[in-house]
């Protein structure tokens, strides 16, 4: 009899386990909220591993890779334009999360966080000289840490879960403008994944105060971390009323900074949305924490580095004319030398009437 119930504990645990490792890989995915007409993703792609979605961005934003994609999900793009901005949403939960209208690609997680120092590093080395907008904020339990470039145009954004209740407060607000459920802020998995929503939502009141940031030539990339979910699921339960709620805020919110970054590019933008399961140490997008020190802009002494000079934006533009302009000239001539070389000299043309000698008569 023992024996019997031993067997179906065994087997109940493992069904538990199935089940859960489904949970874990069909929550792992990455999301396409929008994109311009110019940059297309294919539809049933297949699988991407997490350490390829950073080559996945940057070849979306117009920059090249050291090393070709396994994942055959991007389309070739116009190589006459590039997308102005990239947005990437780290999202760390062990449930589905599903914006409307997405395209979605399950990950293969290969690799417990998301790198995206190259894709800064491109946009730096290509843009020296320039400032671009890049915006990286990462969040734990207790802190937010937000470091950019243009630094003075957040320094009033909270720091805290507590200095963040104010700002939850006010008129236009998470609590304010969108659907919480059960959410409740006086509970700390609450305020935490509240907390995080809002400090996106007061970065893009800083952005919109300062649009002028996004009417130059250089592209802006902005990721978001947020951890708050998972506390939310590891606290209450995937099945309880709260994570259902949590979850259908978290899909509105992304739908609504979807439209705002819209707004702001003009439809010139790709937004991608990262989902993976909770990983030990610190969550899911690392990359020098982007910026490594917001203080201090890339050093730009040629002479000393021996660097050349930054091409214009129009560069691959004149280039591209002057190179097909070239090919067709040299075709063209060599159609024409070809038809005069296999030209009848006893036909009656001008050519050979100027050239020809005239026999003397006697």
């Amino acid at each position: 009899m023992a024996s019997s119930l031993w067997s179906i504990s065994l087997k109940m645990l493992n069904i538990f386990v199935f089940f859960s490792l489904i949970g874990l890989y069909s929550a792992a995915q990455l999301l396409i909220t929008h994109t311009p007409s110019h940059v297309k993703f294919l539809e049933n792609a297949g699988k991407i591993s997490s350490s390829e979605i950073p080559k996945a961005v940057s070849l979306a934003m117009g920059f090249s890779v050291d090393r070709d994609m396994e994942w055959k999900g991007l389309a070739e793009s116009n190589p006459f334009k590039r997308p102005k901005a990239s947005v990437v949403i780290a999202i760390e939960t062990s449930v589905p999360v599903r914006p409307a209208h997405a395209l979605s690609y399950p990950v293969e997680n290969d690799y417990p966080v998301v790198q995206l120092e190259s894709v800064v590093n491109n946009i730096e080395s290509t843009f020296l000289e320039k400032n671009p907008l890049i915006v990286d904020l990462a969040a734990d339990n207790t802190m937010f840490e937000l470091k950019s470039r243009h630094a003075d145009i957040f320094h009033r954004l909270p720091s805290t879960l507590a200095n963040t209740i104010p700002f939850l407060k006010r008129s236009g607000s998470i609590l304010d403008t969108m659907e919480t459920g059960t959410l409740n802020v006086t509970n700390k998995p609450d305020l935490a994944l509240l907390a995080e929503l809002q400090i996106i939502k007061e970065i893009m009141f800083a952005i919109k105060d300062h649009k002028n940031l996004l009417e130059d030539s250089t592209p802006d990339l902005f990721s978001f971390g947020l951890t708050g979910l998972k506390d939310v699921v590891s606290s209450y339960g995937e099945e309880s009323q709260i994570t259902k709620d949590a979850v259908q805020l978290v899909e509105k919110f992304v739908e609504q900074i979807t439209s705002e970054f819209q707004k702001f590019y003009k439809d010139n933008v790709v937004i991608e949305v990262v989902t993976l399961p909770p990983a030990d140490g610190r969550l899911i997008r690392k990359s020098r924490s982007l910026l490594a020190d917001p203080t201090k802009a890339p050093q730009t002494d040629k002479k000393k580095y021996n660097l050349g000079e930054d091409y214009d934006e129009m560069y691959p533009v004149a280039f591209n004319i002057i190179l097909w302009m070239m090919i067709v000239l040299a075709l063209a001539l060599f159609a024409v030398s070809l038809g005069l070389w296999h030209m009848d000299p006893g036909r009656d043309s001008i050519i050979y009437r100027m050239t020809s000698q005239r026999m003397k008569k006697e």
